[in-house]
């Protein structure tokens, strides 16, 4: 499966602009002098949901292609996944088991609305960063997250495409 490429720069770019941004980071950051540890809790239904399956194979092909080039700032980047089977009480357990339980460097958002806006609550309270691959943020993120960051391309440019060929049929 292959990442949207500007998704991919957006994602690596804030990866690595925190990481240089906090050389001190520690091993209860989620950063140690080997790895970045990333989690996500995502809708994967025990494996029945094919789109959630299809977003956690391309994180990880394209995680493991980042590690084999050497990491991000010399360190490994490991994601580690719970199955929130799209459920918002069970995505935001989830991300409270992972945040407190791990001391993780970032969470990478969920696909679903739901599920993400429980996540990002968690983010919040426990102060840790949550990269979302959503083209436009909920309004409560615009109004209250400094913990919050976008890491995909706007609406309107991943509909430009479209609306070119539409006046193409004129």
């Amino acid at each position: 499966m292959r990442i949207n490429t500007s998704i991919r720069r957006r994602l690596l770019s804030t990866v690595i602009t925190t990481v240089l941004a906090f050389p001190s980071a520690h091993a209860a950051d989620g950063v140690s002098a080997q790895q970045l540890l990333i989690v996500q809790t995502i809708t994967l239904q025990g494996g029945k949901n094919d789109y959630g399956v299809a977003v956690l194979d391309g994180v990880q092909a394209y995680l493991a292609q980042v590690n084999r080039q050497g990491g991000i700032a010399d360190r490994k980047v490991v994601v580690k996944v719970l199955d929130d089977d799209n459920k918002p009480a069970q995505a935001e357990a989830n991300a409270r088991e992972l945040i407190t339980k791990d001391k993780v460097f970032i969470v990478f958002g969920s696909i679903e609305g739901g599920p993400s806006n429980a996540v990002m609550k968690v983010s919040n309270e426990l102060k840790v960063l949550f990269l979302a691959p959503w083209p436009v943020p909920p309004r409560s993120a615009r109004r209250t997250s400094r913990w919050f960051f976008l890491c995909a391309p706007s609406t309107k440019k991943n509909f430009a495409p479209c609306l070119h060929t539409r006046k193409t049929w004129a």
